[in-house]
């Protein structure tokens, strides 16, 4: 593939905002794959927060994390991402440079176990709050599976309702499979403009 995948370009996202010492949060760990990649920026003395609600995604991400001798750097709850605000608040964070949403379910775990539209939207709303001038969410939805497309259409809908003044917001979607996940991107704009 020429073109980045969807993973790719939210990792380049993140990465032209993260800096060593930032505080970041990964709202759906699921294998820690962003987790990892967010506490490599953020090291040395960062600090990445992880949250999902399955115990298998998080010993994955807690091992993968170990692996590359970032473990130091990550903090896991096993909560939903609707409850974002009180872990931050748990780890005395009032803003964070990054946010990383990997929408669906697990790959390779139980598909029963999805991303539900109002608890995203829930969290969603709740991380813009905690989201630093000049930070960045990332959001990667999946439409291909069951409820993917509504929850992919209500996420679409809560960014376009963003105040443009305040949030920049982006696509990125392949054009030619209409199942194919997509990746948004929002901004908070530096008030230093």
């Amino acid at each position: 593939m020429i073109l980045p995948t969807i993973v790719e370009w939210s990792h380049w996202i993140i990465r032209r905002v993260l800096r060593a010492g930032d505080a970041a949060l990964d709202a759906t760990v699921g294998n820690g794959h962003d987790l990892v990649m967010m506490a490599s920026c953020v090291a040395p003395n960062g600090l990445v927060i992880g949250c999902d609600v399955q115990h298998a995604a998080l010993d994955r991400a807690r091992r993968h994390a170990q692996e590359q001798h970032l473990g130091h750097l990550v903090r896991l709850y096993n909560q939903s991402h609707e409850h974002i605000d009180r872990i931050c608040v748990n780890e005395g964070i009032n803003t964070v440079q990054a946010i990383m949403y990997n929408l669906g379910y697990l790959p390779g775990g139980d598909k029963a176990i999805r991303t539900q539209v109002q608890t995203t939207l829930a969290s969603l709303e709740k991380a813009r709050s905690f989201l630093a001038p000049g930070g960045v969410m990332t959001i990667v939805c999946y439409r291909g599976h069951g409820g993917g497309e509504d929850e992919t259409e209500a996420v679409r809908a809560w960014c376009l309702a963003l105040p443009p003044e305040q949030y920049e917001c982006s696509l990125y979607a392949p054009l030619h499979s209409a199942a194919a996940p997509i990746g948004l991107a929002v901004a908070r704009r530096s008030t230093r403009q």
